[in-house]
C-alpha cells in the first residue's frame, strides 16, 4: 500500500490539478459563449443574493429579503469570497467566477490523484485523475456556478485525509480531525453529506487493522467531533430564525420531492422531459401524494 508521501509525488499531484485546469479552459474555449449564462433558478434566489448580503455587512438573507436558510451557507459564503477577491483583483463577477471553477476542479483533480497514487501505483492515479476530467457531466457541470462545484474539492479532501489517518503509520489522530473538518464543511454546502462524517467514522473503525479498534474509535470520535464543531453554528442559527430544529437546511424534504418528480412537475426554467413509463408513473404518484399532504418524501423514495 503505498503512502503519498515525497516530492514526486506531490509535484505529480499538482500537475494533475493544473493539467485538469488546463482541460476545463480548453472546454470553455470550444463552448459558445450562451451556455455560460447563469440559469441557475436556487443561484439567482438564495446563492447570489446571500453572497451580496454578506459583502454588504447585512448577514445572510435571500432575493426576498428573508434569512437564506433555504439551503446549507457553504456555497454563498464561497460565492461571496470570490466576488470579494476578483473585486481586489480588478476582475468582473462573470470572470471571477470561471476562475473559482477551475481552481475547484483543479483542487479536486489534484486530490483525486493524490488519493489514487496513495492506494495504487503514479500511472494508475494518472487515470483515476483524466476519467474525472474528461467525465461529460463534470465538463458541463464547469458552465455554471453550481453548489456541487464548491462540494466536489471538500468531498475529495474529506475522503483523501480520511484514507491516509486509516493508513498512516503514526496514529492519525491530526488527519481525522483535518477530515472531520472538510466533512463539516462539505455538509454546509450539500446537504446530502449530512450522513458523510457517520460513514467515514464507521470506516476507520471496520477497516482499523487487527487489534487497532481501539485507535480506530477514537479516530472515529474525533472526526464526527470536528465535523460537528463546523456544523453546529449554523444549526444554532437555523434553531433561533426557523424555531425549529432543521437538519442543514429549511428544505430538505421539498428538495428530496423536487428529485422525484423533476420530470413530470413542469417549471418555467425547466426543458420538457419525457422519461420512461413506469418512471413517470412513480413520479406522478409521487406529486399526487405531496399535493395531497403527504410528505414522507424518505416512504416514497423507498
Amino acid at each position: 500500500m503505498p503512502a503519498f508521501t515525497g516530492l514526486r509525488r506531490r509535484t505529480a499531484a499538482l500537475l494533475a490539478g493544473a493539467g485538469v485546469a488546463l482541460l476545463i479552459l480548453a472546454f470553455w474555449a470550444a463552448v459558445p459563449d450562451r451556455y455560460f449564462e447563469i440559469t441557475l433558478v436556487d443561484y439567482h434566489t438564495n446563492y447570489e443574493p446571500a453572497a451580496r448580503s454578506l459583502i454588504a455587512g447585512r448577514g445572510l438573507l435571500a432575493a426576498d429579503g428573508s434569512p437564506a436558510v433555504a439551503y446549507p451557507p457553504g456555497h454563498s459564503i464561497a460565492l461571496a469570497a470570490t466576488f470579494a477577491a476578483g473585486g481586489l483583483a480588478g476582475m468582473s463577477d462573470a470572470a471571477a467566477i470561471r476562475v473559482f471553477i477551475m481552481l475547484c476542479f483543479a483542487a479536486t483533480g489534484g486530490l483525486l490523484f493524490a488519493l489514487a497514487a496513495s492506494v495504487w501505483e503514479i500511472r494508475r492515479a494518472w487515470l483515476a485523475t483524466a476519467l474525472f476530467a474528461t467525465y461529460p457531466p463534470a465538463l458541463w457541470m464547469s458552465l455554471q456556478p453550481t453548489s456541487e462545484v464548491t462540494f466536489l474539492p471538500l468531498l475529495a479532501a474529506a475522503t483523501l485525509l480520511t484514507w491516509l489517518a486509516l493508513s498512516t503509520e503514526g496514529n492519525g489522530l491530526g488527519l481525522s480531525v483535518a477530515a472531520g473538518l472538510c466533512t463539516g464543511a462539505a455538509m454546509l454546502v450539500r446537504p446530502a453529506a449530512i450522513a458523510l462524517p457517520v460513514v467515514l467514522g464507521v470506516v476507520l473503525v471496520a477497516a482499523a487493522r487487527e487489534g487497532d479498534r481501539r485507535r480506530g474509535g477514537v479516530r472515529a470520535a474525533l472526526l464526527l467531533a470536528a465535523a460537528m464543531v463546523v456544523v453546529a453554528p449554523w444549526q444554532m442559527f437555523l434553531w433561533r430564525t426557523t424555531g425549529e430544529l432543521k437538519p442543514l437546511s429549511t428544505s430538505g424534504p421539498l428538495s428530496v420531492y423536487d428529485g422525484l418528480t423533476f420530470a413530470v412537475n413542469a417549471k418555467d426554467y425547466r426543458a420538457p422531459l419525457y422519461p420512461p413509463r413506469d418512471a413517470a408513473a412513480f413520479m406522478h404518484a409521487v406529486n399526487d401524494r405531496w399535493q395531497g399532504g403527504r410528505r414522507d418524501v424518505a416512504t416514497m423514495a423507498a
